[in-house]
């Protein structure tokens, strides 16, 4: 086995750690309730950065999974138009109110409203959750798992470690291979 070979082995066997990682993500923002389009569960990815001297897992998503996370106080729920043509695309979508355009309308006003009090996310939002948590989806995941994901990637790197000093002494005994050494 070459280093390069014991590296990728590394790569990708920290690779299905992070694959793993990433399930845990999704299953935490599905269970808390934020599955209504799907974008930003079908956002989540967990990625293996190889840069030079460093390997790191990288976990990414849309913007406003930061906003999921973390959540927003009543004084940062956006006040524009947009944001309510926003709520009211989210209300038709999950068939809250009447097809009726005035309806949806008034009902993404109410919850803009709402918003606006109490923050995000409102109390009636926690009737979509699962588990009854409607933030943290980050922060919860990587608190609850940290340890079991250290102790899956402590072995991938000690095989790493092994492997690449493996390929060291093979590398050595095959450029010294026919030096003969005589020890009195």
């Amino acid at each position: 086995m070459t280093l390069r070979e014991a590296r990728q082995i590394f790569l990708d066997n920290y690779d299905d750690v992070g694959m793993a990682m990433s399930v845990r993500f999704v299953t935490e923002l599905e269970q808390q309730g934020h599955k209504a389009t799907g974008a930003l569960v079908r956002s989540v990815v967990v990625k293996v950065s190889d840069e030079l001297r460093a390997v790191e897992l990288q976990l990414s998503h849309l913007e406003y999974g930061a906003q999921v996370n973390t959540g927003l106080k009543p004084s940062e729920v956006p006040r524009t138009l947009a944001f309510i043509k926003q709520i009211a695309a989210w209300v038709k979508f999950r068939k809250i109110a009447g097809g009726l355009d005035k309806s949806i309308e008034k009902v993404a006003v109410r919850i803009v409203k709402k918003m606006w009090q109490t923050g995000i996310p409102t109390p009636g939002s926690y009737r979509f959750s699962n588990n009854g948590r409607r933030t943290g989806w980050i922060d919860w995941v990587y608190a609850k798992y940290k340890v079991e994901w250290q102790d899956q990637v402590e072995p991938i790197a000690q095989d790493y470690i092994e492997n690449a000093f493996d390929s060291m002494l093979l590398s050595i005994g095959k450029e010294y291979r026919y030096v003969t050494v005589k020890i009195r």
